[in-house]
């Protein structure tokens, strides 16, 4: 007979317990400004945290405070929570455009209120004066779910919730080349600018003719070797050096290649 009533008290204050878990909302959404994917996120976002940390994330939203003082009222809520100690509780006052976040005792020590304030200033603030007030949530409930899950030692899959690919910072553009081909950016090389008078001269005749110096001389050699031999230059030395002399002497490199007469 004891074991029976043992077995009776133990069923009875379970269901006792009961309603006092159903009560947790992770979205507590009075004022009715978070999309219900938001809503089901946090939910999400929540659950998998406290099993891993066992600390659980919720946010209020409220109209107005009448007056109230929004620290205090953030407590209050937080000490009704089932768990209080293991909870970190956002509050949004959407009316006064104002908000603040409380943490249990425990949840406090893995979470700073520096982190807090910081991530509230940074990732929270400007989407809720925006009144992207789903964005805001969801900006600083995953800031502060990692830190926690860091700071436990916990690593926290967040994939999947508040659309982290929408939020994300996208990487710069990566310009096209103007080029299409890679001979075409060979013949529209620039040679750097320099204040040497031959270099000045060579730079002149870049801009004229679109070409860099090493391209020109390229351009020299390939003319020589189609055009040159076995035909009279303009000099009638046979070896067809005579454009190629002067591009070299444009350049100031016929003294190099034996090319200027004395």
């Amino acid at each position: 007979m004891k074991k029976w009533t043992i077995l009776l008290l133990l069923v009875l204050l379970y269901v006792l317990l009961l309603p006092a878990q159903a009560s947790f909302l992770a979205a507590d959404d009075t004022a009715a400004v978070l999309t219900e994917e938001t809503r089901e996120d946090l939910e999400e976002l929540s659950r998998r945290l406290q099993n891993r940390t066992g600390i659980r994330l919720q946010v209020v939203t409220r109209h107005f405070l009448g007056g109230g003082n929004k620290a205090a009222y953030a407590k209050s809520l937080l000490e009704s929570a089932p768990d209080p100690d293991n909870t970190l509780l956002l509050l949004m006052v959407i009316g006064e455009e104002d908000y603040t976040a409380v943490t249990g005792a425990y949840a406090g020590q893995m979470i700073s209120a520096a982190f807090l304030d910081t991530q509230l200033a940074t990732a929270f603030r400007p989407a809720y004066m925006q009144r992207q007030y789903s964005e805001a949530a969801g900006k600083f409930m995953l800031a502060a779910a990692r830190q926690i899950a860091a700071s436990s030692g916990e690593r926290l899959d967040t994939s999947g919730l508040f659309g982290e690919n929408a939020y994300a910072t996208q990487a710069p553009k990566q310009e096209e080349p103007d080029s299409a081909y890679w001979w075409e950016d060979f013949f529209t090389e620039s040679a750097p600018v320099d204040h040497d008078e031959q270099l000045r001269t060579r730079r002149q005749m870049e801009d004229i003719s679109g070409l860099s110096f090493w391209n020109l001389v390229v351009i020299a050699f390939v003319l020589y070797f189609i055009f040159g031999r076995g035909k009279k230059n303009w000099d009638g030395c046979g070896c067809g050096c005579g454009p190629f002399s002067y591009l070299l002497a444009v350049f100031g490199l016929a003294d190099l290649f034996g090319l200027r007469k004395k």
